[in-house]
């Protein structure tokens, strides 16, 4: 039997609705390591920013592939010859410091976890400043106790070369990256500001946080007019609920992930407040929310209910219709 215009318009209107009711049962996982791009760098007349991408090898090895590139902000063309001194540091401690280098401009690595004492690279040497590069299509490889466990990793990347392999540049570029690897993937970007010539941003793993689920903030603190990470940044996290004060722990660290568990009788409007920021006396807040858990019965309640009540119209409409 061929469907009417008015039935299919019901129908469209039922799988709206539906799916209106539904959406936020759906979720999404990141599997990608992307760093956060800092601001760009002034080399003459072009604006440079640097490029760092990081993702797990499909299949079951733990391997990661990265690739870093230097690009012209203006023409978004990638920039060759260009050779890097990178530093990777977890958690404090320094777990690589290598020359590389790619003729290109487009350095692709593979990080090779293993329980080991010490970092090692392989790949091609460069002779200008000894740095290691691709071996024909093969990343260098980096393989040492990188991306061990789950936390943030810091790549501090500067820039010798560009244009020409043996181009020296005056003074170095200098950019600092964070790259979550684990469960610290997923963090976003919820609010930043910029108090006392320091820039403070607040990243979380979701837009608002539910009872009985732990929450993650990390907080990121750097120099606003370098955009660097500080070396120390001592603070104060307070959480208030209601009026209330529910946490307040004391930090040094420039960049690190907090975690703590909303209660049923936290749901609402919450403070999170930064205290006496990096010793100034400086107090900054962001807003977030806890939200109540829907049931998913409900949910599905609901939506069996819209259904038949749509579908009883649609036939209503059916039977008055000439």
């Amino acid at each position: 039997m061929p469907i009417s215009g008015m039935e299919m318009a019901g129908k469209k209107i039922i799988v709206i609705f539906l799916a209106l009711i539904l959406a936020p049962l759906v979720s999404y996982d990141a599997f990608a390591q992307h760093g956060h791009e800092p601001p760009p760098a002034i080399v003459g007349d072009r604006k440079l920013t640097v490029s760092l991408n990081v993702e797990p090898v499909a299949g079951e090895t733990t391997e990661y592939l990265g690739h870093l590139k230097l690009i012209n902000d203006d023409t978004k063309e990638t920039i060759q010859h260009v050779t890097y001194f990178v530093t990777i540091k977890n958690a404090g401690s320094v777990l690589l410091k290598a020359w590389f280098h790619d003729h290109e401009g487009d350095l692709p690595f593979t990080i090779r976890p293993k329980d080991t004492t010490q970092t090692k690279v392989y790949g091609v040497m460069e002779p200008t400043l000894n740095a290691y590069m691709k071996d024909g299509s093969n990343p260098v490889l980096i393989e040492g106790p990188l991306f061990m466990t789950s936390g943030v990793y810091d790549f501090i990347i500067e820039i010798f070369s560009i244009d020409n392999d043996k181009t020296l540049l005056n003074e170095p570029i200098k950019y600092e990256i964070q790259v979550p690897v684990g469960e610290e993937i997923g963090m976003r970007l919820h609010g930043s500001k910029t108090v006392a010539g320091l820039h403070v941003e607040l990243l979380t793993d979701r837009s608002e946080f539910e009872p009985g689920v732990p929450a993650k903030l990390w907080l990121k603190i750097s120099d606003a007019a370098t955009g660097e990470l500080l070396e120390k940044a001592p603070h104060e996290l307070v959480i208030i609920s209601n009026g209330n004060e529910i946490l307040r722990e004391s930090n040094d660290s420039p960049s690190h992930i907090h975690e703590f568990t909303f209660t049923e009788e936290q749901k609402g409007p919450i403070i999170i407040r930064i205290e006496n920021l990096n010793n100034t006396g400086e107090n900054l807040e962001f807003g977030v929310t806890v939200v109540p858990e829907f049931p998913f019965a409900i949910l599905a309640m609901t939506g069996l209910v819209a259904f038949i009540v749509l579908a009883v119209r649609i036939k209503k409409i059916r039977t008055t219709v000439p």
